[in-house]
C-alpha cells in the first residue's frame, strides 16, 4: 500500500515541499503572465502570509472533509469517510 502524502502548510524554518511554497511559485507565475517581474523569494512578512493562507486552506478541508464525494475509475460515485493526512509541527494546533 503506498504512503498517504501528508498536505503541509509550511513554517518559515521548513518552507520547502509546503503548500505555502507553491503559493509563493504561483505569485511569480501569475506576476510572469503579466509581464511583471518575479518577486524575491525568502521574504519573512510575505512567507509568514502564504504559510497562514495555506494552513487555512488545509484546516478548512479538513474539518469539511465530510463534504467530499470520491468518484473511483468504475464511473460511480461513492460516499463515505474522507482521510485529509497533514503534516502538522506537534506545537502547530489544528
Amino acid at each position: 500500500m503506498p504512503v498517504p502524502i501528508k498536505l503541509y502548510g509550511g513554517k518559515l524554518n521548513d518552507f520547502e515541499d509546503s503548500m505555502a511554497e507553491e503559493i509563493e511559485k504561483a505569485l511569480n507565475q501569475v506576476r510572469s503572465e503579466e509581464g511583471m517581474p518575479a518577486l524575491p523569494t525568502g521574504d519573512k512578512d510575505r512567507r509568514m502570509l502564504f504559510i497562514a493562507i495555506a494552513r487555512g486552506v488545509i484546516n478548512h478541508l479538513q474539518k469539511k472533509q465530510e463534504g467530499f464525494t470520491v468518484t473511483v475509475t468504475d464511473g460511480h460515485s461513492h460516499s463515505g469517510h474522507t482521510s485529509i493526512n497533514v503534516k502538522r509541527p506537534p506545537n502547530i494546533p489544528l
